[in-house]
């Protein structure tokens, strides 16, 4: 277990966050709107997820070790919540899952069936992030795409040049065949 030398104080969070800039924000705010888009956004909004993360930072509910970049620090806290929240998400899904198998109404059924269509959807969806979370091109394709821009648009919003556009779709096609297999 780490000594309390090994972690920040809280004045030395205050100064990182200060410390920020423009480029780490829309970092950030890539990071936030990834795990939050995860979740259903009656959960929690992208907005209030990094305000939550920032919260705990700052009453030391999460304390940051002095041996990691503040940014990972914080995509990591972002990370903690997400995940604290999907874990609420999941229980309330399957609160509302039992409830409804006692109701024998087909529409009843549907809404069960079409609810394990969007977990499964979920999931793989939740594992495409996962897996490519390091590389920034591809997720921007990936916000491209829920925004509905595709080709120029989409490397114009991004300033994604053309090569590097084309190298992370045969990624992301080299990924979805391995899945197909799998």
């Amino acid at each position: 277990m780490k000594s309390d030398k090994s972690y920040s104080s809280i004045s030395e969070v205050e100064k990182a966050l200060y410390g920020l800039g423009d480029v780490d924000f829309l970092r950030l705010d890539k990071i936030t709107r990834n795990y939050a888009f995860k979740l259903d956004i009656s959960i929690i909004s992208p907005e209030n997820l990094i305000n939550e993360a920032i919260d705990r930072v700052l009453k030391g509910s999460r304390r940051w070790p002095r041996d990691v970049e503040f940014i990972v620090f914080l995509k990591n806290t972002i990370r903690s919540v997400a995940s604290e929240y999907r874990g609420k998400e999941s229980r309330l899904f399957r609160k509302l899952k039992a409830e409804e198998s006692f109701n024998t109404d087909d529409n009843a059924l549907n809404k069960i069936i079409d609810g394990e269509i969007k977990n499964e959807q979920k999931e793989l969806y939740d594992k495409l992030w996962d897996d490519f979370e390091d590389d920034e091109t591809v997720l921007e394709i990936f916000l491209g795409y829920e925004e509905g821009l595709k080709g120029k648009a989409l490397r114009d919003k991004f300033d994604i040049p053309k090569t590097e556009y084309d190298s992370a779709l045969r990624r992301i096609s080299r990924y979805r065949s391995k899945l197909s297999k799998e």
